[in-house]
C-alpha cells in the first residue's frame, strides 16, 4: 500500500513526524488514516523530546492495528527540533550534530567518527527490522531526521528488507560512511529518495557529480521568503496528478553554485539570528563548543588531506619520468623530458601547479575556520554576560 502512495502522500507521511502521537493512535495522510502508530522512540510520556536518546525522535508505524499481523513498518525519524523556549537541550543535540554535518561537508572532512545520533537511528531501524520480521520496510526523515535515516540504511545489517528510503532536506553525509556503507548506499540506490529543495540553506554537499545517498530528486521550488518555510517543505510544488516538479540537470547546477561555506554561515545565522527566540546563555556556549570542536577536526583533516595530495603530485610525476625512462631507452635525459613536455607533462604541470591550487584551498579552509572559529569565541562571550539577549548574539554574528 505504502509503495504505491504520490509524491504528495509521502510527504505528507513524513511531515506526520513533527506532530504528537501516542502509541495506538492512526496515522493519517489528508485525513485518511494509513497506519497505526506502536511505538514512541525519544519521547517522554507528554510527548517532550527525550534528552537521554542522543536527540534522536522516531515514530515506528505499521500498517495494521494489530503488530503481529503488520506486512508495512515504516521507521519516521524527526528532524531538528526548534522550539529554544521549551526543549533547549534537544535544540542543542540536534542543531549541534547539524553543525558538525555542515562543517565536515564544508571542509570535505573523511573521518569516519559517527554523531550519537546516527548511530542511535541505526539501532533503531535494526530493531525494527528484527521485531517485525515478515514487514516490507520503509524509512522517513526530514531535516536531521533525514540524516538519521541515510545513515541507518547505510548501516543496517538488514538492507534486503528495505522496501523504500523517503528522506526530505537533510545534508549530505555520504562522506561520513564507511566502504562498506558506501557499498550498501550503492546497492540500495534505486530503493532511495533523497529529496533537496536547492533554495533551502540545510541543504548542503549536494551537486552535480557529488557523490550521494539514493537517487537525488532535485526540488523546483518557489521562493517563500523564510528560512523555516522554505525548509518545512514550503517551496514544493506538484503537478496536477500529485507528483513533484522536479529540476533539469542544468537547473540544478546554478541552483546549488552558492557554495557550502555560505550555507553554513547561513544556518548559524538563522539559529541565532531570532530576535523572538530567548536562548539559554548555557545552550549557546553548548552549541558553541560544538561548533569550535568540529572546525578544529575537520581543518585537521583537510590539512592532512593537502598534505597527502601534494606528496601524491612529487610521488606521480618521479614515476612518469621513471616509466619515460624505461620506455625511451635511447634517448638522453634531455630528449625525454623534451618528449613529456611535448605532451604537457612536465614538472610545472603535474607538480607545482597542483599543489600551488591545494595551497590556494588550504588557504581558503584555514580563513574559514578563523572565521567559524572566532565565531563560536564570540558566541561564549556573549553567553558569559547573563544579561545578554539573542539579539545581541545576532548582532555579533552579523560582524
Amino acid at each position: 500500500m505504502w509503495g504505491h502512495l504520490t509524491d504528495k502522500e509521502r510527504m505528507e507521511f513524513a511531515r506526520n513526524e513533527y506532530g504528537n502521537y501516542s502509541v495506538g493512535k492512526r496515522w493519517k495522510i489528508h485525513g485518511k488514516s494509513v497506519g497505526y502508530v506502536q511505538q514512541r522512540i525519544g519521547f517522554n510520556k507528554d510527548g517532550s523530546p527525550n534528552i537521554n536518546h542522543a536527540g534522536e525522535q522516531a515514530y515506528v508505524v505499521t500498517n495494521t492495528r494489530n503488530p503481529h499481523k503488520a506486512t508495512e513498518v515504516a521507521v519516521v525519524y524527526r528532524g531538528s527540533d526548534t522550539d529554544f523556549k521549551h526543549s533547549p537541550k534537544d535544540v542543542c543535540a540536534d542543531w549541534g550534530n547539524d553543525i558538525v554535518a555542515g562543517i565536515r561537508i564544508f571542509f570535505g572532512s573523511h573521518n569516519k567518527t559517527v554523531l550519537p545520533q546516527f548511530k542511535a537511528a541505526a539501532k533503531t531501524l535494526d530493531n525494527v527490522c528484527r521485531k517485525y520480521p515478515h514487514a516490507s520496510v520503509y524509512v522517513f526523515g526530514q531535516s536531521l531526521g533525514s540524516m538519521d535515516g541515510q545513515y541507518g540504511v547505510c548501516r543496517t545489517k538488514y538492507p534486503q528488507r528495505i522496501k523504500g528510503g523517503y528522506f526530505y532536506e537533510g545534508p549530505n553525509i555520504y562522506d561520513a560512511l564507511t566502504f562498506s556503507e558506501k557499498l550498501q548506499a550503492f546497492k540500495l540506490r534505486h530503493r532511495i529518495h533523497n529529496y533537496q529543495d536547492g533554495k533551502d540553506i540545510v541543504s548542503m554537499g549536494y551537486g552535480l557529480l557529488k557523490p550521494s545517498i539514493g537517487q537525488v530528486i532535485y526540488i523546483d521550488s518557489t521562493e517563500t521568503g523564510n528560512v523555516p518555510d522554505q525548509h518545512m517543505w514550503g517551496g514544493y510544488r506538484f503537478n496536477r496528478n500529485d507528483s513533484l516538479k522536479t529540476l533539469s540537470v542544468e537547473q540544478e547546477q546554478l541552483l546549488y553554485a552558492e557554495n557550502d561555506y555560505d550555507r553554513l554561515i547561513n544556518l548559524t545565522n538563522f539559529i541565532f539570528g531570532n530576535k523572538e527566540v530567548k536562548v539559554d546563555p548555557g545552550d549557546v556556549v553548548a552549541i558553541a563548543n560544538v561548533l569550535t570542536a568540529a572546525v578544529e577536526e575537520a581543518l585537521t583533516v583537510a590539512t592532512s588531506e593537502v598534505k597527502r595530495e601534494k606528496s601524491f603530485f612529487e610521488e606521480n610525476w618521479q614515476h612518469v619520468q621513471q616509466m619515460a625512462r624505461a620506455i625511451g631507452t635511447d634517448l638522453s635525459m634531455g630528449e625525454i623530458m623534451d618528449a613529456l613536455a611535448a605532451g604537457g607533462a612536465t614538472q610545472a604541470s603535474m607538480v607545482a601547479q597542483p599543489q600551488e591550487i591545494c595551497e590556494q584551498e588550504l588557504h581558503q579552509l584555514v580563513s574559514a575556520a578563523e572565521r567559524l572559529t572566532s565565531l563560536g569565541s564570540g558566541m561564549r562571550s556573549a553567553a558569559g554576560n547573563f544579561e545578554a539577549t539573542d539579539s545581541k548574539i545576532s548582532q555579533m554574528i552579523g560582524e
